[in-house]
């Protein structure tokens, strides 16, 4: 697995010719892309989860008030398309055998 810290491209053989290595110069871009600052960033801002513990009782309320909410909406979505798949399924011609 690549480290954020380095990029296993400096360890990578040197060759004179690109196309020599034309599949480690696609792996080498996206090691430099990982690299970068920003994209560190985002991927870190995507995958943590926040902490709560610090905030005010009032809005720790409201966001529990709100994940309550969108996970009602989640769930009436959820039987809503398997309500239409399973109309669907029954409305679906039968083979003839």
């Amino acid at each position: 697995m690549i480290a954020w810290g380095g990029s296993p491209a400096s360890n990578l053989p040197r060759c004179s010719s690109e196309a020599a290595w034309p599949s480690l110069r696609g792996q080498i871009m996206v090691d430099n892309a990982l690299d970068h600052p920003r994209t560190r960033d985002a991927l870190r801002h995507l995958f943590v989860v926040p902490d709560l513990t610090a905030l005010p009782e009032r809005v720790k309320e409201i966001v529990r008030r709100e994940d309550r909410a969108s996970e009602h909406l989640i769930g009436l979505a959820q039987i809503g398309l398997a309500t239409l798949l399973w109309l669907l399924y029954l409305a679906a011609p039968r083979p003839v055998d």
